[in-house]
């Protein structure tokens, strides 16, 4: 069996992209990773793995996106494949007719939401644009990873939580949350992996929610980023409900003062909230002996 998958970001820094291709080279397909070409930076692949990186003459624009899109088309018609999976809308377009023409199944993993990226409504005719595609290609996707279908359902009930003084972990983490409960991706290790890692070889692990954001300024660490996050939303479902976690948002949506609306939902301090979120997620890395294991045992700590 063979897989595709599309992304026109860099493959060598897209952490995400690596990780899907490992998952399903552990199903049993052999895998091709089709991205855009930016630059020598080399690829560190497992067996199994292949990839080709697209070169077009633009490196930015409208251009860049029409002539990645059409070279895209045409890759993926001439080399047919069992599975083809798409990262994000600007890749969607010629996964999706492939995929028709193919006869082939299609999943889609829209890892951010694409046209609720801050700035992009403003932009009136490339918002336009992008919002018509999503409008026409997204309806009757069967294969939708639930990450984006988070994004969503949270950005429709507390719209103030993705504002840009909003710590982008509390978004982030929803939202990884959201898709490891939906699709059973928790289970598989993912994003818990690196926390497990980090713990055991007594790299540093972010235990200050404040600096939580960092972790995205590296590539290397987007992985422990994504899982991290989503462990603060698992220690709030699990040691408290899920029912505080919905009037913390609630609250939070409509104070924008993260500490005010833990203290008045949860009854504790930031602080002390911090204090015990830290501890359960190092007393259980410390236990696990991967990411799988990791997960379980957060499940259980329920209170």
């Amino acid at each position: 069996m063979r897989a595709v998958i599309a992304v026109i970001s860099d493959l060598s820094t897209d952490m995400r992209v690596q990780k899907h291709a490992e998952i399903l080279k552990e199903m049993g397909y052999s895998v091709k990773l089709v991205g855009r070409h930016c630059g020598r930076t080399p690829l560190l692949l497992q067996d199994g793995i292949k990839a080709i990186r697209i070169r077009i003459p633009f490196r930015k624009g409208p251009l860049m996106y029409l002539f990645f899109n059409a070279a895209l088309l045409v890759h993926l018609l001439i080399r047919r494949a069992d599975l083809y999976l798409s990262n994000d809308l600007d890749t969607l377009l010629p996964s999706r007719i492939a995929s028709l023409l193919c006869g082939k199944p299609l999943v889609y993993d829209a890892h951010e939401y694409f046209t609720g990226q801050y700035g992009l409504p403003e932009r009136r005719v490339k918002y336009s644009i992008w919002k018509g595609l999503e409008k026409r290609l997204l309806p009757g996707m069967k294969n939708m990873m639930a990450h984006e279908v988070g994004h969503r359902f949270f950005y429709h009930l507390y719209p103030n939580i993705r504002k840009p003084v909003r710590p982008n972990w509390l978004d982030e983490g929803l939202a990884t949350y959201a898709g490891m409960e939906a699709s059973g991706w928790g289970a598989t290790g993912y994003g818990f992996n690196a926390i497990v890692e980090a713990v055991k070889t007594s790299k540093p692990l972010w235990t200050a929610l404040a600096n939580l954001d960092r972790l995205q300024e590296s590539a290397e660490s987007l992985e422990l980023f994504y899982g991290t996050a989503a462990t603060v939303i698992y220690h709030i479902c699990t040691s408290y409900s899920e029912q505080a976690l919905k009037q913390l948002l609630t609250e939070y949506n409509g104070s924008a003062d993260l500490p005010q609306a833990i203290q008045k939902t949860l009854g504790i301090s930031y602080a002390e909230f911090e204090e015990k979120w830290a501890s359960l997620v190092q007393d259980i890395a410390r236990h696990a002996n991967d990411g799988t294991q990791f997960y379980e045992l957060l499940q259980k700590s329920k209170a």
